[in-house]
């Protein structure tokens, strides 16, 4: 199965972004997209990017990120559930917010998708980093 015709327009600009190595695949919220780049893990980041009215989409990641950086001891969240000001100060340096733990762009016009997928890519590695920081050494 190809990808839907909603999403033609801003393929050309994530590769933009991140070169031709992407993965698509169709999923019910929208369009699945790994990348080539490597978290210390070996894994690669990956993102969703979802319709919204408007012809505007939103980039977001899978929700795990933030808590998994937390459990590591990062200081991310706060009990309420609420970006603590270290988790805030990465949202706000990649123009990205958090939605219940979920890192999103927020709605953009198409032809800014390729550029909010490189903004949220950049504060996923940046959460990546404090989770991994705040990791003791064996």
């Amino acid at each position: 199965m190809g990808i839907p015709t909603v999403y033609h327009d801003i393929v050309p600009d994530m590769q933009s972004a991140f070169g031709d190595d992407l993965s698509l695949h169709v999923v019910p919220a929208g369009l699945a997209v790994g990348t080539s780049i490597r978290r210390g893990d070996g894994d690669c980041y990956g993102f969703y990017v979802i319709p919204q009215d408007g012809g505007r989409f939103s980039v977001e990641d899978d929700g795990a990120t933030v808590g998994m950086a937390d459990a590591c001891g990062a200081g991310l969240v706060a009990e309420d559930g609420s970006a603590t000001s270290a988790l805030s100060r990465i949202l706000d340096a990649n123009g990205v917010s958090l939605d219940d733990l979920t890192v999103t762009t927020g709605p953009l016009p198409a032809a800014d998708v390729g550029n909010g997928a490189f903004r949220l890519v950049s504060a996923l590695q940046d959460i990546v980093a404090a989770g991994n920081d705040a990791t003791p050494s064996p």
